[in-house]
């Protein structure tokens, strides 16, 4: 089984302007009630980051962006253009353009992709045919180079749901297209992405959408109307969930470290070995980290897989509610084996 696991670093305490900026929450704008932010959310947690989740479809405000550490607009049901039938969209625009200005990490994922290009110049109009399901993007020489999207590759399935599509702004580097949307990641400068796919998506949150009442007749409907190439039926799309979520949990722990309290830092040769034991033989382990309320966040499971992103190492962990936590493996603060 292996040996307990204390991690003892004063290297964590941090100090003057390193902890002010600490306390800054990350934004994160959910649109409807299902379009909640899943395993990216639990990746900021286990990393001790703060966030502030708002849902301005239910009268939330936004904060001054000078307030923030970064932002991510998730996904919705609405246009990005639906200014009338929602009026706080020019408000997300606004905040999505000051905050790419300033510098700031912002992430626009699906809509909220949408809304940071048109926030930033650019435009978004109907896609020539709707794009559902777990499909392959090609990433361009500038996506393959990218430390977030290249993260998972040069051709990573993943998941999208979509009618619309953002044309870039000026100055937007392209990284990614499939073959429905020529258009499916963009970035401005080092910290300013969109996305047209759904980064977020793990098994867990397309079984909750596709569970939605009326849904699997929904994706009927827009397979009778724009064909079976680009839309996959509901039955399909939970099948391929296991296999689509490796590429969206890379994204994911890469998009991460956008927001990242310090550089990652290499474990001990022991606990490296350790972690790859117990990845394998699948051991029951209670693992420490210290949670975004400066307290130790405590998880029971086991660790599903290990995975590199250009900033860092991280586990998955798929805790005993089958939640899978993404873990940057030098913010373990304890791991005991457990029967």
């Amino acid at each position: 089984m292996g040996r307990d696991f204390l991690r003892n670093d004063s290297k964590t305490k941090k100090r003057g302007s390193e902890e002010i900026e600490r306390r800054k929450a990350v934004l994160l704008i959910q649109h409807a009630p299902h379009e909640h932010p899943a395993a990216l959310k639990r990746a900021l947690e286990t990393q001790g980051i703060q966030s502030l989740w708002i849902h301005p479809f239910r009268g939330d405000s936004y904060p001054n962006p000078s307030t923030l550490r970064g932002v991510i607009s998730l996904g919705g049901p609405m246009g990005a253009n639906d200014d009338l039938l929602h009026p706080w969209i020019p408000d997300e625009c606004k905040l999505l353009r000051e905050a790419a200005l300033e510098g700031l990490p912002t992430v626009g994922i699906c809509l909220g992709g949408q809304m940071l290009a048109r926030a930033l110049g650019g435009s978004v109009e109907k896609n020539s045919i709707a794009e559902v399901g777990w499909f392959p993007m090609e990433l361009n020489s500038h996506g393959r180079e990218d430390p977030i999207i290249g993260a998972a590759g040069s051709r990573p399935l993943v998941y999208h749901w979509h009618h619309d599509t953002f044309f870039l702004p000026q100055g937007a580097a392209p990284l990614a297209s499939s073959e429905a949307c020529p258009r499916q990641a963009f970035r401005i400068g080092d910290k300013a992405y969109g996305f047209q796919f759904h980064p977020e998506a793990d098994h867990q949150l397309i079984h909750e959408w596709l569970n939605i009442e009326g849904v699997p007749e929904e994706i009927r409907q827009t397979q009778d109307q724009h064909g079976r190439t680009s839309v996959q039926d509901a039955n399909t799309q939970k099948e391929m969930a296991r296999e689509g979520e490796r590429a969206s949990l890379k994204i994911t722990a890469a998009i991460s470290q956008l927001f990242k309290n310090h550089p990652y830092s290499p474990i001990d040769l022991h606990l490296n070995e350790q972690i790859e034991t117990w990845t394998t033989e699948k051991t029951p382990i209670l693992i420490e980290v210290e949670g975004s309320d400066r307290k130790p966040l405590l998880l029971k499971g086991h660790i599903s897989s290990i995975l590199t992103v250009p900033d860092g190492e991280f586990v998955i962990f798929r805790d005993e509610n089958t939640l899978l936590w993404p873990i940057r493996m030098d913010h373990i603060q304890r791991a005991t084996p457990f029967t």
